[in-house]
């Protein structure tokens, strides 16, 4: 009896579960998102390339420099004294043992560095000036290499 019980409880179940199923309405397909451009953009208007003259301006000078058709001079270097470029490139050999050393934290290799430049005779800004004039200069750079080379020539290192 408790199998004939139990094989028609499981046909009730498993009848009822299909028919169940097939009472459940079809889902709509989900919306397909449109694309998000499909044209090109145009470029920009651009600004009229002649100024706007507010002032009176003689006919030999441009009106704007920023405007003007001649080429931008460089910027002059300043010239450095080969005192300062001594002192630029002892400060340079001793940061380097400043940035190896891997005790410091950053506040306190900056305030090495700090004294290290003021030790040489030179303020942060000209040491500053003096590495980035180098950077774009071949005969500063060629010159701090040369006083690099006098240091490391010389008796006690």
């Amino acid at each position: 009896m408790k199998f004939l019980t139990t094989i028609a409880g499981t046909a009730f179940f498993l009848a009822g579960s299909t028919a169940l199923a097939q009472d459940v309405p079809e889902t709509a397909a989900p919306p397909v998102p449109e694309p998000i451009q499909t044209q090109d953009i145009p470029p920009a208007a651009t600004p009229p390339s002649t100024p706007i003259q507010t002032q009176d301006v003689p006919p030999d000078q441009p009106a704007d420099p920023a405007h003007s058709t001649t080429e931008a001079s460089p910027i002059p270097q300043t010239a450095f004294t080969d005192t300062q470029v001594a002192a630029f490139a002892a400060a340079a050999l001793a940061m380097r043992e400043v940035r190896a050393d891997a005790t410091l934290d950053d506040a306190g290799k900056r305030a090495q560095a700090e004294a290290i430049v003021a030790e040489n005779g030179l303020d942060p800004a000209t040491y500053q000036a003096i590495g980035t004039s180098a950077q774009q200069d071949p005969a500063l750079a060629a010159r701090i290499q040369q006083a690099i080379d006098a240091m490391a020539q010389e008796p006690g290192d």
